[in-house]
């Protein structure tokens, strides 16, 4: 894992969706498996719809979701916020599924395995993901800037800055 410098911190931070504190990008399908419409990525993952949007497409597209974690860091579902459509080349091209969000750290996991942060959405409920792979100097009640990729069902943190809290040392 490495660490944004402070100007990276602010390039990212700027391109978060202001009223989530959380942006996470899915390139994929919505299919109906067992009764329940999931999204399908590339890699055939399957996660679970939150709720069922009114009008469905059924193309391949880059998907803006907020994603719901269980206590081990995995998906258990995903609320759709948005949708954009993609060119043949697009799609052939599509960009990894990644994750930016700005939150408090609430939790770190035994033997630096997991981290919980707190991300505030004002009008709407706090979102308490889990992610694998924290930075070893993260204590709770720090802000921090993170940078993941989705492996599998888990969100693994790949660049993580501070923002605020007690000063860190090297």
């Amino acid at each position: 894992m490495k660490t944004t410098s402070e100007g990276q911190v602010n390039i990212l931070a700027s391109k978060l969706e202001a009223k989530t504190g959380i942006n996470l990008t899915l390139s994929g399908t919505i299919e109906q498996v067992d009764g329940l419409l999931h999204l399908k990525l590339r890699d055939s993952t399957l996660l679970r719809l939150s709720q069922e949007p009114l009008d469905v497409p059924t193309d391949f597209r880059r998907w803006q979701v907020i994603p719901s974690t269980d206590s081990t860091g995995e998906i258990s579902s995903v609320k759709i916020v948005s949708s954009e459509q993609l060119s043949p080349q697009q799609t052939k091209k599509a960009s990894e599924d990644k994750c930016d969000l700005v939150g408090r750290v609430v939790q770190l996991g035994k033997k630096g395995q997991f981290v919980r942060f707190k991300v505030q959405r004002p009008g709407e409920k706090t979102l308490k993901p889990t992610l694998l792979n924290p930075d070893p100097r993260m204590k709770e009640g720090q802000i921090w800037q993170i940078s993941a990729r989705l492996q599998g069902r888990s969100l693994r943190i790949e660049y993580a800055a501070p923002i605020s809290g007690n000063a860190l040392a090297s």
